[in-house]
C-alpha cells in the first residue's frame, strides 16, 4: 500500500474545514483525481448530515480502505443503482465487523445483492446494516454493543471485492450517510488505492 500522504484524507478534516451540509468535496487527493479513478469512485461528493440522527457511532472495522461513499457513482455491478446508500470498507477476507452501536439483532438474512447480512436496531430507533459478510456470527433478537463480533468481511452477494458495505437508516427509514454519524477519530485510510 502506498503511504505517500498524498493519497491520505484526515477524516477530521471534512468536519473541521467548515463543510456544510450541501458542500462539495474531494474523498481523495484535492489537486487530483487520478487516485478516485484508481479506485473507482467518484472524484466529488456531498456531505449529508442525518435528518433526525444524533447518535454518534463507532466505525465497524478497527481499519480499512474506504473505497466507496454514500452518494451518486458510477455502477461497479450490472445491477447496481447510480446513487450508494452505503459507506464500503475494504478490508481481509475474515476481519471481525462489530455492531457500530448497542441495539438488539433484527435480521440475519442472505440474498443476491448483500450476500450475507445483518441488521442491528439500535436504542434510538435508527437501523445499521452490514453486507457482504463472509459469515455472520451474530443471531436473531441477539443484545449486541460496540464490542460485539456480528460477522466477518467477506465478498457475498453482487459485489466486487473483499468489503463490507455499511447502511444507516434513522427512526423513521430514511437513508443517512454512514460518514456523518460515525466517530471520525479512527486509522482508516480514505480512498488509497491497494
Amino acid at each position: 500500500m502506498n503511504n505517500d500522504p498524498v493519497n491520505w484524507v484526515d477524516l477530521w478534516g471534512l468536519f473541521t474545514e467548515g463543510l456544510t451540509p450541501t458542500s462539495s468535496w474531494n474523498p481523495v487527493n484535492k489537486s487530483s483525481t487520478k487516485n478516485n479513478e484508481k479506485a473507482g469512485v467518484p472524484s466529488t461528493g456531498t456531505i449529508t448530515p442525518a435528518p433526525t440522527t444524533t447518535t454518534t457511532y463507532s466505525w465497524p472495522v478497527t481499519s480499512g480502505t474506504i473505497t466507496s461513499v454514500y452518494g451518486d457513482r458510477d455502477p461497479p455491478t450490472p445491477n447496481s443503482g447510480t446513487f450508494h446508500y452505503g459507506l464500503d470498507i475494504a478490508g481481509d477476507k475474515g476481519q471481525p465487523i462489530t455492531a457500530i452501536g448497542a441495539g438488539t439483532v433484527t435480521t440475519v438474512g442472505n440474498n443476491d445483492t448483500f450476500g450475507n447480512y445483518v441488521v442491528v436496531t439500535h436504542q434510538n430507533g435508527d437501523t445499521s446494516q452490514y453486507s457482504h459478510l463472509d459469515t455472520a456470527t451474530a443471531t436473531r433478537d441477539q443484545n449486541v454493543n460496540t464490542s460485539t463480533n456480528i460477522g466477518t468481511m467477506g465478498n457475498t452477494g453482487e459485489s466486487t471485492g473483499v468489503h463490507i458495505d455499511l447502511r444507516v437508516k434513522d427512526p423513521q427509514g430514511n437513508y443517512v450517510d454512514p460518514i456523518t454519524v460515525l466517530y471520525t477519530v479512527i486509522n482508516i485510510i480514505l480512498l488509497t488505492p491497494p
